[in-house]
């Protein structure tokens, strides 16, 4: 492979692997024209065709190629990973050429094992050290959403809340208070924000809310900036989320106001009132705006999986493990722990 190629190649990988399927596909057409035996150019075109919904050519060219003299073995998991997004059983005999030893290959046969039986067991009995892979944490986050979810509406969920607003999780005591009604001071969970993040934000106490001055919903913002953040932070804290996204969207809102962590609450709030189309473009266009953003792949791919598009969904979270892999591994076990418990949900 030339210097150009490799040059090229690298970019189409980079560009693949955070989530920018279009011009991944425009560079490894270009490259299959010449390098078209390469496995690296092969595996990673078969990939970006699989994650563009065209998994029956990416299977096909797959397995054109490992059934050629001198393909790489390795390249039946790339072959097994296709499968899996699709939901072909012959995964399993894909994964069977690797051979027992990979961990990495095993623990996508349990995975695929824990996908067909919903009912069964509450997590997937895989080496701990195959959830370092991105391929496996990825996908297995993807079941563990999906099963979360399917019992719960996001608007009342707390474990999510709780990513997004650490300090504090209680539902407000009267749900149709006025958005301006503030109970805290300063940014709060706003400015703590970040899915999956982990880090904990300072509480908005209760004593805090007592001395806190009600302000008119009328009253213009203008250069109140700590005013709308407040009121925002309150908003989110209280699950009022219709509320939250009508202060972030006011048009006497400087634009500089609106930073990337309050713009990850305002899609989540988005995501929490109405799981929709729109919150689902929503979300993937805060992605193409800031792909290398894992707080951003992880709403995608809660978002695709509160429309019920599980591979999509599957390959969102395993672009959210690329980014951040510890806090991937940290969600996996932290849901994991949700599904051995009784659902917990505002009152």
């Amino acid at each position: 492979m030339t210097h150009r190629s490799r040059r090229i190649l690298r970019r189409a990988e980079a560009a693949w692997r955070s989530g920018d399927l279009e011009r991944a596909a425009g560079d490894l057409e270009t490259l299959a024209a010449s390098e078209g035996r390469s496995p690296e150019v092969v595996y990673a075109h078969a990939r970006v065709l699989s994650e563009r919904g065209l998994s029956k050519e990416a299977i096909e060219r797959l397995e054109r190629f490992q059934s050629s003299p001198g393909a790489p073995a390795g390249g039946f998991f790339h072959l097994a990973l296709v499968r899996y997004d699709a939901g072909d059983p012959a995964v399993e005999a894909d994964l069977d050429r690797l051979g027992p030893e990979n961990h990495v290959a095993a623990a996508l046969g349990r995975l695929a094992s824990f996908r067909a039986d919903p009912a069964g067991a509450a997590r997937a009995d895989i080496d701990p050290a195959a959830i370092w892979s991105s391929e496996i944490a990825g996908r297995y986050l993807a079941l563990l959403e999906a099963r979360h979810l399917a019992s719960r509406a996001l608007a009342d969920d707390v474990f999510h809340h709780r990513l997004f607003a650490p300090g504090r999780s209680e539902p407000a005591a009267d749900p149709a208070a006025d958005a301006a009604s503030v109970a805290a001071a300063g940014a709060g969970a706003a400015a703590g924000a970040g899915a999956a993040r982990g880090a904990a934000a300072p509480a908005a106490g209760p004593s805090r809310a007592k001395k806190a001055r009600r302000t008119r919903p009328d009253r213009p913002y203008r250069e109140d900036r700590p005013r709308w953040e407040s009121d925002l932070a309150e908003a989110f804290d209280r699950r009022r989320f219709a509320d939250f996204i009508a202060l972030w969207d006011r048009g006497d809102v400087p634009s500089a106001w609106r930073d990337a962590l309050s713009r990850e609450c305002w899609i989540y709030a988005h995501l929490a009132v109405s799981p929709s189309r729109r919150a689902l473009a929503i979300a993937a266009e805060a992605v193409a705006s800031s792909r290398r953003s894992a707080d951003l792949h992880y709403l995608h791919g809660l978002a695709l999986t509160l429309v019920s598009r599980a591979a999509e969904a599957s390959h969102a979270f395993v672009r959210f493990a690329r980014a951040d892999d510890v806090q991937c591994a940290h969600l996996v076990r932290q849901l994991e722990e949700e599904a051995s418990s009784p659902p917990a949900t505002a009152d």
